[in-house]
């Protein structure tokens, strides 16, 4: 009975989803609000007709993968490289200017340095899904505004992983302090063999897919590159996110980018939504 239960969260997920959207989108909102909307309605702070919450944010978890994945599609590495005075700048003032102002605060609330440390941290990352969501349904994602918030979110998942090996460091024994940084460091080199490996393997890969001509193993391939990339990232404890956007670009200069771009997006889409409905439940 576990999938019928799942098929009728669903159902009420998409039903909910599809009602408020219409109602929004006349008074010209957000569809992103109305997905949160429809998270609070069917969660434990709304009717709370929900009962499988984690496969719906497993499910959810998919389509931010394949939002990234679409998004570096839309890059290449030589964009990349021509932002990395951008990334590097604003998200490196973005981040620290954030973390030095939640630890001034915290000193004067007389809270541990560590703690403001910590707060610090949780201020300076932004959701990547959903800002650039906002920007892809603005059409601002190629302006100069949205090229400098892609810049600071880029560098935000790379902050990532510092943050996750100073996090323990803190309150590691002096004597675990050094194996924790030499992890981190690991983490860092993994996630270079990630793009590396993306980048010369994949177009090896897709051109024996393309000489089957199936559309159907064309479509499956997209989204196993996408979320194997992803999974690999996480598993390597990076942000599924960066995972995700590093195997957009690897297929990003390919000459089926666009087809693969193309067949993509409804499943992104469909996913996605499901990625704020998910955000809403948290909601109280």
């Amino acid at each position: 009975m576990d999938h019928y239960n799942l098929l009728l969260d669903l159902l009420i997920l998409f039903g909910f989803a599809t009602l408020i959207a219409v109602i929004l989108r006349r008074a010209r909102q957000s569809a992103i609000v109305a997905y949160l909307l429809t998270g609070i309605l069917v969660g434990p702070s709304g009717f709370h007709l929900i009962t499988n919450r984690a496969a719906i944010e497993t499910m959810s978890e998919i389509g931010v993968a394949l939002l990234l994945f679409t998004i570096g599609m839309e890059f290449s590495l030589n964009k990349i490289a021509a932002m990395w005075k951008l990334v590097m700048g604003a998200g490196g003032r973005q981040v620290l200017l954030t973390i030095v102002v939640v630890l001034g605060l915290a000193f004067l609330a007389n809270h541990d340095w560590r703690q403001g440390i910590y707060w610090g941290f949780l201020v300076a990352a932004s959701s990547t899904a959903i800002v650039l969501k906002l920007l892809l349904e603005r059409d601002e994602l190629e302006t100069i505004h949205g090229r400098v918030i892609l810049g600071v979110l880029l560098f935000q998942d790379l902050c990532v992983v510092p943050m996750m090996a100073i996090l323990p460091a803190l309150t590691a024994p002096s004597g675990e302090i050094a194996l924790t940084v030499v992890y981190a460091l690991a983490k860092v080199i993994g996630a270079g063999a990630i793009l590396f490996a993306a980048r010369y393997s994949f177009p090896l890969f897709w051109r024996r897919i393309v000489e089957v001509r199936t559309h159907e193993i064309f479509i499956i391939a997209a989204i196993f590159f996408s979320l194997g990339t992803a999974w690999a990232s996480a598993s390597l404890g990076l942000s599924l996110a960066l995972g995700a956007f590093i195997a957009g670009l690897a297929l990003s200069e390919s000459s089926y980018a666009h087809q693969i771009h193309a067949d993509i997006l409804p499943f992104r889409d469909s996913f996605n939504s499901l990625f704020f409905i998910s955000v809403g439940m948290l909601l109280d």
